[in-house]
C-alpha cells in the first residue's frame, strides 16, 4: 500500500503547466528563433500567422507532451494558451511581432514551419551550433564542464559531463 504525501507537502515531479513556465522562461527560445529568416514583405506571399519562436517552443514541448498531435491539446486548452500570450506580451511589451493571436497554433501550423524553415540544412546547422553554445553556458552556469576538474579527458569526473 502506498503512502501519500502528508498534507501541505507537495509529490515529486513537475506538473505539465510547471514545464511550459520553465520553456517560456528560457531566453534561449527567442535567440534560436532569431536564426530563422523571415520573409522579405517586398516580395509579397502571406505572413505567418505565429512568431519563429513558437516554432522554437513547439519543438521543446514535443520532449515534455512526446507528440505534435498531444502538444496541439494542451495548446488547445484556454487558460494554457492564455498563459503563453500572456507570457509573449510580458516578456516583449516592446515587440509586437512576439505577441501570439487569440486561436492557439493549430499542429498544421508546426508541420508547415518545420518543413519550410526547421529542415533547411542551413537554418538547421545555425541552430544547431547555437542550442549547442547556449546548452554549454547552461551547464557551465550551473558548475557542470568544469575544464580544470577532476578526472581527465578520457575518464572525466561526473562534475565536468552533463
Amino acid at each position: 500500500m502506498s503512502e501519500r504525501p502528508a498534507f501541505g507537502r507537495r509529490p515529486e515531479g513537475l506538473s505539465a503547466l510547471e514545464k511550459i513556465e520553465a520553456l517560456l522562461a528560457n531566453p534561449a527560445i527567442y535567440e534560436l528563433a532569431d536564426l530563422i529568416p523571415t520573409a522579405d514583405p517586398t516580395r509579397g506571399g502571406r505572413p505567418r500567422h505565429y512568431p519563429s519562436w513558437m516554432l522554437i517552443l513547439w519543438e521543446a514541448l514535443l520532449s515534455v507532451f512526446v507528440s505534435a498531435r498531444q502538444v496541439e491539446a494542451e495548446l488547445a486548452h484556454p487558460l494554457v494558451w492564455q498563459l503563453i500570450r500572456h507570457h509573449s506580451r510580458r516578456h516583449n511589451p516592446h515587440r509586437p511581432d512576439r505577441h501570439l493571436p487569440t486561436q492557439p497554433m493549430r499542429r498544421h501550423h508546426y508541420l508547415y514551419g518545420r518543413r519550410h524553415h526547421l529542415c533547411q540544412p542551413e537554418i538547421l546547422a545555425a541552430l544547431g551550433q547555437r542550442h549547442r553554445e547556449l546548452a554549454a553556458g547552461h551547464a557551465r552556469q550551473l558548475g557542470l564542464l568544469d575544464p580544470t576538474g577532476p578526472g581527465s579527458w578520457t575518464h572525466p569526473d561526473l562534475t565536468r559531463m552533463l
